[in-house]
């Protein structure tokens, strides 16, 4: 058997216990758990049908080693160099992981300064 506990319609945490043991032989007997599919995934949401909903992806994120990853040896060059205000710049915005829009707005500074090229910008979007 699969169970979940859900608060406020969310599941918090899932357990399926040891052979040979049930549920209440492992927890508190204050806690609520509800047998539930084992597709059903923390963050998922309870619908008022008795259906779930897969939680949302988290949005993607991007540092500075996912776009040097995706350069030629030349772009790499000049990535690494300090030589380029721009990528230094780019560095140190990419140190904490970025959103989309942000690495969008990074990615077009590095073409225009001709770090980058827009084939390395969009295989680094895909």
């Amino acid at each position: 058997m699969y169970y979940a506990r859900i608060v406020d319609n969310v599941v918090v945490e899932t357990f399926s216990p040891p052979v040979g043991f049930n549920i209440a032989d492992c927890f508190h007997p204050e806690l609520k758990w509800d047998t539930v599919p084992s597709t059903v995934k923390v963050g998922d949401t309870l619908n008022e049908d008795g259906s779930f909903t897969a939680a949302p992806l988290p949005p993607r994120t991007w540092v500075a080693e996912d776009i040097r990853k995706n350069l030629t040896f030349a772009e790499k060059v000049k990535w690494d160099s300090d030589k380029y205000p721009e990528a230094v710049t780019a560095k140190l915005e990419l140190a904490s992981p970025k959103e989309e829009a942000a690495v969008i707005e990074i990615l077009y500074a590095l073409v225009a300064a001709t770090i980058i090229s827009s084939a390395s910008k969009e295989k680094i979007l895909a």
